[in-house]
């Protein structure tokens, strides 16, 4: 069980803490009006680039 936000508009994730796919479904978590747009942050450590 859990709220069913349907305006959240910002979804941030910081650090790499989980596979593409728990990712994806985090960001999915915004935005689930379909009138409204969110923006989607993943800020990572900087020992993951080159």
């Amino acid at each position: 069980q859990g709220i069913n936000l349907l305006n959240i508009t910002l979804a941030i994730q910081w650090r790499a803490t989980c596979d593409m796919c728990t990712l994806w479904q985090h960001f999915g978590h915004s935005a689930q009006d379909p009138r409204c747009e969110a923006i989607a942050l993943f800020l990572v450590e900087p020992m993951y680039f080159d």
